[in-house]
């Protein structure tokens, strides 16, 4: 595990670099916008978007720059929301927060402690923006779906200037597009997100064996608060970690969960690239073996792989292009060193998880197309492609990425 508990290194100087040239956290994307804008508040944003539409220019919003794939990608106006980062309402009887979609999970979650209350779940990295998590369908572990599934309400401006007022009540379409939306319908401007009352977490780890754990994943996820594993495919070994609820003062260990939860950070001198993959939870055995195949294959030729970080997630049921808008899914992460096996290892591993129906995470490293999205998410598909004709019909809102997963080559 400690291999993946990376050194703390936050990458504020990754937010702009000028108008000429933006770089994502870990470097691996790198592109020029033809112009690029961070509004200080709601007017701002729309004049934005009514400048590049004037102009003929394609848009993508970003945050902190934490996705690895190439889903920011932009030769048109890039926006950076990180300005449009305040609480703008809280409903302490409902349990309910508004929100500007700039905001960091950690600032939000620092935020909401004011007030006494949490997200039902937390992101393994604090510092990504939240309208980068819902777009990509970032999640955590335990018992709740991706971090869209905490969604009230969506404010999302489409190219005509409109602000949209989404919700499961009012164009539910548009809502189960725009929970994971990829930033290919508008700019989400805020949401609202319905909270619990804080709580807290005691931390435990142990050491076993992957056969212990594929024996008993499902129940060592169901009587946990927070459940997952990391697998060492060298040598079988496995590290649990679990988060349980602890009343506030039961112990010095007994933590806020977006403090306990949040474990991961990314040390931008760190290059290395990693995928992640969501299985159907009943399907890792089987997967695993297929895993610890292709783990072998590619150490012979002398690739170092990392530990594998599996976590658990449960259905979205208000989403269509989560990976876990069917069935709850086995989030794997995997990873190795040489940057130069890292393209045919990735590949192989989607490919062959793919076959297990494995959907690669949005804002991961992946290899996705139309062939691959469609046998995916089949109808859901279809439905997300029909709302981002009627909301995005000139395409302001596509890029390459967007094109590529959505959409066939010759309709591109």
């Amino acid at each position: 595990m400690k291999r993946w508990l990376l050194a703390l290194g936050l990458i504020t100087s990754f937010h702009c670099y000028g108008q000429e040239t933006w770089v994502n956290c870990i470097g691996n994307q790198i592109f020029s916008p033809v112009e690029y804008n961070e509004p200080k508040n709601l007017r701002e944003l729309l004049d934005t978007i009514n400048d590049a539409v004037i102009k003929n220019q394609t848009i993508r919003a970003i945050g902190n720059g934490y996705s690895i794939s190439d889903i920011g990608r932009t030769e048109g106006r890039l926006i950076n929301l990180r300005y449009l980062n305040q609480i703008l309402s809280v409903d302490l009887e409902k349990k309910l927060v508004r929100v500007e979609a700039g905001i960091t999970i950690s600032e939000l979650n620092e935020k909401l402690a004011v007030y006494e209350f949490t997200l039902p779940n937390q992101a393994a990295i604090a510092q990504i923006s939240l309208g980068g998590a819902l777009s990509t369908g970032v999640h955590g572990t335990g018992h709740s779906g991706t971090f869209s599934s905490f969604l009230k309400e969506i404010e999302l401006i489409t190219a005509d200037g409109t602000l949209h007022k989404l919700s499961a009540h009012s164009d539910y379409d548009a809502f189960t597009a725009a929970a994971v939306g990829m930033g290919s319908l508008g700019v989400i401007y805020a949401v609202t997100l319905e909270c619990e009352p804080l709580f807290y977490l005691k931390f435990i780890q142990e050491t076993t064996t992957l056969e212990y754990v594929l024996e008993n994943y499902k129940t060592l996820n169901d009587s946990n608060d927070f459940f997952q594993f990391f697998w060492n495919a060298e040598n079988n070994n496995v590290v649990i970690n679990k988060w349980n609820r602890c009343e506030k003062n039961d112990s010095l260990d007994c933590m806020p969960c977006h403090r306990a939860l949040a474990w991961y950070a990314i040390d931008p001198n760190n290059k290395n690239l990693f995928s992640e993959i969501a299985v159907p939870i009943h399907s890792l055995p089987i997967v695993v073996d297929k895993i610890a195949e292709l783990t072998q294959k590619y150490r012979d030729l002398g690739a170092k792989v990392r530990d594998l970080n599996i976590r658990f997630v449960e259905r979205d049921t208000h989403t269509l292009l989560s990976p876990t808008s069917n069935e709850p899914m086995a989030y794997i992460a995997f990873c190795i060193l040489e940057e130069d096996k890292y393209l045919a290892l990735y590949k192989d591993f989607e490919d062959n998880m793919i076959k297990f129906h494995g959907r690669p995470h949005w804002g991961k490293i992946n290899f996705l197309d139309y062939k691959k999205t469609v046998y995916l998410y089949g109808t859901n598909l279809e439905k997300f492609i029909r709302v981002k004709r009627r909301l995005d019909p000139n395409g302001v809102f596509s890029n390459h990425f967007t094109k590529r997963v959505l959409y066939p080559e010759t309709n591109q």
